[in-house]
């Protein structure tokens, strides 16, 4: 972290090349659009062309390379490819994982303001100049999952994105400001992890789509090398189809005059692209057809749902469709928009703390008489989540603590969020960590199999816990960040992690359901109704307060014993001392 803070700002300083590894994740690429032999000649080069630049890399050959973001490396190339043919990006850009670099050399600054400043911010109208490609596919895919963008997620902020965005802040009633836009990102994560949408490349017609996973399957017929995604209850099915020009014009007029007709056909040779759309009885037909620049053979994706599905997953799926592959569906950390969402989150920690404390603060005692505080002592649990021995636990493991420590070690908070209900620590003195976890790629699936460890029930129990169980329910109490679980959890166990049979994190046990609560609302006795904050949710957090965390989506199954030992290196008691 230190490291990073002093190659970003004092450019002076030389960083070794293994440090990269902070700026330029691993599986990703910085997207170069230009180098220059000088860092003067680099500015030149950004002022002069307008490029949104997101860093100058100097390399080892004493050159300057201009990045304008990081995507996934895998398919790197196909994806440039097709920024290159919109005229993104110049023709001879490229994708680098960063060896030859040695240090950053500028990057662009992170806003830093005042509460006065921050509100200011926020309540500006948006604009989305300062935004990056991916930042931009971002909010276009968020506006086409609540139904009002329908265009290309392309990344092109063009009039059919402003309108749409226009018309999500009046179905929403809401303002035109920067919070909106923060809250949409937030919105467009959740609904993302909630359907756990995936890219899917078809290399036989060298195009790609992206589809909700957690809701819809993929199939891949090797025979004829066709492919179909279908809904898992029959409302959606999509098939894609390969031809000439001739074959999609006939293809198009057929879907028009066999159907309902809704809405013109729309054609433009010039960018390639074909869209019909049509309604028969009780099902929508929607067909997008786009032209390969490399072989000029034709690509149609039809699109066929019931009318009764109204979760505007057809929309993102047919804006998503593009030839080549496509870049995942992600808002890079540390870019302008995440600036938006940090500053919305902790303007809203602000504003809750002081109506909380307005609304819940007693008296003032006399002042002959003060109240004397008593000292308290509590535990949790937490996991480490990198090599730096950063820990995540839950904000209300931390709360009112002036003492944190770790077999004795003290601690610092990083970042705390009531709202999140999540914590990340660090030790007061630079270490690393002999083991951590990674988080999960993709989030775990409903009756999945999970393993929570934490340190419960201390001062009666003793040692690390270790309980098995399922994921009951995709959804808290009335909170679609939190899962239900299982596994049985007790007090001193907030905090934990919750691994999947491949030992990723797919949640952090944040609460079980009070015995007393749910007697008295409906005079049942709950039996082991646990909740856990979702994985995703806690890999966000990370980001957005630059804390790097590692993803996988490895597959190899652990057995319980070495999973458990597995847990045992990488989870930790928290000890709380404090006043109340």
């Amino acid at each position: 972290m230190f490291a990073r803070q002093i190659c970003t700002f004092v450019f002076t300083i030389a960083c070794p090349t293994a440090a990269l590894a902070e700026f330029v994740r691993p599986g990703d690429c910085a997207i170069i659009v230009a180098s220059r032999q000088t860092l003067e000649d680099a500015f030149s080069y950004i002022r002069e062309t307008a490029t949104d630049a997101e860093a100058i890399y100097a390399s080892s050959n004493g050159w300057y390379a201009i990045s304008v973001g990081t995507i996934a490396d895998a398919g790197s190339t196909d994806f440039l490819a097709t920024l290159v043919g919109r005229r993104a990006i110049p023709p001879d850009s490229y994708c680098s994982t960063g060896e030859a670099y040695i240090r950053f050399a500028w990057s662009r600054p992170a806003e830093s303001a005042t509460n006065a400043d921050t509100a200011s911010i926020l309540d500006a109208p948006f604009d989305a100049r300062p935004l990056n490609t991916l930042e931009k596919r971002y909010l276009q895919a968020g506006l086409a999952l609540e139904g009002t963008y329908s265009g290309l997620i392309d990344g092109d902020w063009g009039r059919g994105s402003q309108t749409a965005y226009e018309a999500f802040l009046r179905k929403k009633d809401w303002p035109d400001s920067n919070r909106s836009a923060a809250v949409l990102t937030i919105l467009t994560a959740n609904a993302l992890e909630d359907g756990s949408w995936t890219n899917f490349y078809m290399p036989a017609f060298n195009a790609s789509i992206s589809y909700p996973a957690g809701s819809m399957s993929a199939i891949e017929n090797t025979q004829d090398r066709s492919h179909e995604i279908d809904s898992f209850n029959g409302s959606v099915i999509v098939r894609f189809y390969v031809g000439n020009q001739a074959d999609v014009v006939d293809f198009h007029v057929a879907l028009r005059t066999d159907s309902d007709n809704w809405g013109p056909l729309y054609e433009s040779q010039s960018n390639g692209q074909v869209v019909s759309g049509s309604k028969t009885g009780n099902l929508y037909s929607y067909a997008r057809s786009l032209r390969d620049p490399s072989d000029g053979l034709w690509t149609t994706v039809l699109i066929v749902n019931q009318l009764e599905d109204t979760t505007n997953r057809p929309a993102l799926m047919a804006s998503t469709f593009q030839i080549g592959r496509s870049a995942t569906l992600d808002a890079p950390s540390g870019g302008h928009l995440m600036t938006l969402v940090t500053a919305a989150v902790d303007a809203y920690d602000a504003d809750r703390s002081a109506n909380v404390a307005a609304t819940t603060a007693p008296p003032p005692p006399p002042a002959a008489s003060p109240v004397p505080k008593e000292r308290f002592s509590a535990t949790g649990s937490g996991f480490y989540i990198n090599e730096d021995a950063a820990i995540m636990t839950n904000a209300h493991v931390v709360a009112g603590c002036d003492s944190l420590t770790v077999a004795g070690e003290p601690l610092r908070v990083v970042a705390a969020s009531e709202p999140f209900d999540l914590a990340i620590l660090t030790p007061q003195t630079p270490r690393k960590a002999a083991d951590f976890l990674s988080f999960a790629s993709k989030p775990a699936r409903l009756n999945s199999d999970i393993t929570v460890a934490g340190f419960p029930l201390q001062g009666i129990l003793s040692g690390l816990n270790i309980t098995r169980g399922s994921i009951s329910s995709m959804e808290g109490l009335e909170d679609a960040t939190r899962m239900q679980i299982s596994a049985p959890v007790q007090p001193g166990n907030s905090g934990g992690p919750i691994v999947d049979r491949f030992g990723r994190v797919v949640g952090i046990v944040v609460a079980r359901l009070s015995y007393e609560y749910t007697k008295e609302r409906s005079g049942a006795e709950p039996q082991n109704i646990n909740f856990g904050i979702r994985g995703a949710m806690g890999a966000m957090f990370a980001g957005l307060n630059d804390v790097a965390v590692a993803t996988t989506d490895l597959s190899e199954e652990f057995a319980p014993e070495d999973l458990a030992e597995q847990l045992r290196d990488a989870t930790v008691l928290i000890e709380c001392e404090g006043e109340h």
